[in-house]
């Protein structure tokens, strides 16, 4: 990709008062849940209380980053298949330093979106007008799964703030022919699989806007090879490393447990395209954004803001297809934020071109129809900032799990410290017959014990009697997993004691 200064990329003094005003707005939104421990109350906390957990784990066995350890190790240390650990090493850094607080992986987290905010609105101002960075900036902003994500112990908000970061930098570098942006896009691109594997994504991205820039002659290029060669080189190593504990100790994040890909079934179900839409206009776009996004296709197509946003979401697009079985069900709405930032340039550019789009020659009728323009956009702003605000109310504290937390905390204080559990999950298949994750977290950390899961397709009495030979002392079983096994209930019930029944869970000793 030939780099070179384009003229007027950098703000003016107007410019940086609106880039500093939108970082702001957004910061000050995803502030909201920063101080909020690991309680139950946000919809992410299944994967919170592993993130967490690794945390403890690395603050109390070794602060080894190459070793997360999990909290249900069956009998064995602990060492499971994951992403990078950048938020559960990082926090048990600051235990080291502060003591224990479950918020200050929340602040690390948002330490790393506040890079991806900055990142964005850099991006906005050099592929958009003034116009179109305020509606790009302001969708960002106001983005329902960016308040989701933005303090959540996720690793998402990391991978997507590495990405935007790269492909600002790239932009960078197109612009200005900076070489240090180069490099730290061909960094920021391997950070980003490294925290997660879809990470890999903004390589396609970068690649797709390097060819249309340069056409087949980037493949010439050494540029192009060494930046994909720094960019996945340090993910591959990861992966292949956190695959060998998997082989070796059994234990994963629903990377190697869980089949994620297209397969036949799903390649020729409508309806699994049909959630997965569904889903990125619920959670991504809102109806009224996806009007205004439509409008800049439509009228705006070769417009930079355009053009990068479709190269931003056609690998995007790919990915959902590609791990469909994971990206159009409902629990996975959060693998929908990678494709934020692609639809706010899109948005963006069409907020730019509504009020240029209708310009007629005379003074007033132009002053007209810019006053109606702005009406219209301002209307759908509104329309999807209320569309968002609703999905946030909603989705962001459904407070499903903070009766078990209350439960937990209750049976901690009935169980020797240094007691062993087993917890009851969901099944290990899914209804086609291919593995999922069933290892439930939750209680393992808010009891503060290590132990066994067993998924409830799995549940018999032997099994419970072979984990309480390898130290098992207690049950933890959620009614409604036993619910749908009433015969094996009823077996347990009569065999084991029942310590106490707490909201939907009971706690037996074996």
């Amino acid at each position: 990709m030939r780099a070179g200064p384009v003229s007027g990329v950098e703000p003016n003094r107007t410019r940086r008062w609106l880039f500093v005003s939108l970082f702001i707005l957004a910061a000050a939104l995803r502030a909201i849940d920063v101080n909020r421990p690991v309680d139950g109350s946000l919809r992410s906390s299944w994967r919170e209380c592993d993130v967490a957990a690794m945390a403890r784990n690395f603050y109390r066995e070794g602060m080894n980053p190459l070793f997360p350890r999990i909290d249900w190790r069956k009998d064995g240390p602990g060492f499971a298949e994951a992403e990078f650990p950048f938020v559960s090493w990082l926090t048990a850094v600051g235990y080291h330093l502060v003591g224990v607080k479950e918020e200050l992986g929340r602040w690390i987290t948002y330490g790393f979106v506040l890079l991806g905010n900055a990142a964005f609105l850099s991006l906005a101002f050099r592929r958009l007008g003034t116009t179109g960075t305020v509606g790009a900036g302001l969708f960002w902003a106001a983005q329902p799964l960016l308040f989701i994500t933005g303090t959540a112990l996720q690793p998402e908000p990391v991978m997507l703030s590495f990405a935007v970061l790269s492909v600002a930098l790239i932009a960078r570098w197109q612009d200005t022919g900076s070489t240090a942006s180069y490099w730290g896009a061909a960094a920021a691109t391997s950070l980003a699989i490294l925290a997660k594997s879809p990470g890999a994504f903004v390589g396609l991205v970068i690649g797709s806007v390097w060819l249309k820039k340069d056409g087949l002659r980037a493949l010439k290029s050494w540029r192009l090879w060494t930046y994909g060669a720094i960019g996945l080189l340090p993910g591959l190593l990861w992966y292949a490393h956190a695959k060998s504990l998997w082989h070796r100790y059994g234990n994963s994040l629903g990377l190697s447990n869980e089949h994620h890909w297209l397969g036949v079934d799903t390649l020729t179900s409508p309806w699994v395209y049909r959630a997965i839409i569904e889903l990125d206009i619920q959670h991504v776009w809102s109806l009224p954004g996806a009007i205004v996004g439509l409008v800049g296709l439509c009228l705006s197509l070769k417009s930079p803001g355009v053009r990068w946003g479709i190269c931003w979401l056609a690998p995007v697009y790919f990915f959902y297809v590609l791990a469909a079985r994971t990206t159009s069900a409902s629990w996975a709405y959060y693998y929908h934020v990678i494709a934020v930032p692609g639809a706010a340039l899109i948005f963006g550019a069409g907020v730019d071109t509504i009020p240029k789009a209708f310009e007629p020659s005379s003074w007033n009728a132009r002053r007209l129809c810019r006053c109606a323009a702005a009406t219209i956009v301002a209307g759908s702003a509104l329309l999807a900032f209320a569309s968002f605000l609703r999905t946030y109310k909603e989705n962001v504290h459904p407070a499903k799990l903070t009766d078990l937390y209350e439960c937990a905390k209750s049976f901690q204080a009935k169980v020797e410290p240094a007691a062993a559990i087993a917890v009851i999950g969901r099944a290990s298949l899914s209804e086609s017959g291919r593995p999922v994750a069933h290892d439930n977290p939750y209680f393992f950390y808010w009891m503060d014990k290590k132990g066994f899961v067993i998924a409830i397709d799995q549940l018999s009495i032997s099994a419970l009697e072979d984990v309480k030979r390898k130290g098992v002392s207690y049950l933890v079983a959620e009614e409604r997993y036993l619910n749908t096994r009433p015969d094996i209930a009823r077996e347990i019930e009569g065999k084991y004691k029942l310590i106490e029944a707490c909201e939907g869970v009971i706690l037996f000793k074996l």
